[in-house]
This record gives C-alpha cells, sequence and structure tokens, in this order.
C-alpha cells in the first residue's frame, strides 16, 4: 500500500465514524476527499463514483505537489 492509499484509507475510515471531528488543513489532500466521501455516505448521500474517482485524481496530483 501506498502512503497516499494510506490516507485516503485512513480518511475514508475516520469519515464514517460520526465521533471523529473535521479534518484541518494539516491532513491531506487525500485524506481529507475521503474522509467526505465517507461522511457523505454516513448520511445516506453517497458522492457518485465517477466524480469522486475525479476528486480523488485531483486530490492525489495536490499531495505531490505540496
Amino acid at each position: 500500500m501506498t502512503s497516499a492509499d494510506n490516507e485516503f484509507w485512513q480518511g475514508y475510515r475516520d469519515g464514517r465514524d460520526p465521533d471523529c471531528p473535521e479534518p484541518s488543513a494539516n491532513r491531506s489532500h487525500a485524506y481529507r476527499h475521503s474522509f467526505a466521501v465517507g461522511r457523505a455516505e454516513l448520511a445516506g448521500k453517497p458522492i457518485p463514483a465517477a466524480i469522486s474517482r475525479a476528486n480523488a485524481r485531483i486530490a492525489e496530483a495536490a499531495d505531490a505537489t505540496a
């Protein structure tokens, strides 16, 4: 698992935890993206897969240039 994969996984897992606070800017773009995906699913309003995949690519690219 790459570090980006790990960030995506941790963000998603935390986003699905209703007791986990919203992430701040000190978290990676990948983490914040996946946190939002998890929260949307938790709320019963999942983000469409095509949009989520596009946003994941943007997040990964943003982390690569940070």
